[in-house]
């Protein structure tokens, strides 16, 4: 699987995933995810700032293109 972030909100991520990847599988408080994919809500922290990202855990790495292409 290929780890990519994204900086915009975890849910608006898993519901491409769902849309283009195929369908999700479990909604957790911390995760949302199917048989291919994966999206958890994460912060980076800078210094002693911290931003708000998501990382999505994606099977194909076509697919994980298309994602980061698409919510650019």
């Amino acid at each position: 699987m290929i780890t990519v972030e994204f900086d915009c909100d975890f849910r608006k991520v898993a519901e491409l995933c769902q849309r283009h990847i195929g369908p999700r599988k479990y909604y957790l408080h911390n995760k949302i995810g199917g048989d291919d994919w994966e999206v958890i809500p994460h912060f980076q922290f800078f210094g002693s700032s911290r931003e708000f990202c998501t990382q999505a855990k994606i099977k194909d790495p076509k697919m994980a293109t298309f994602l980061k292409l698409k919510l650019r």
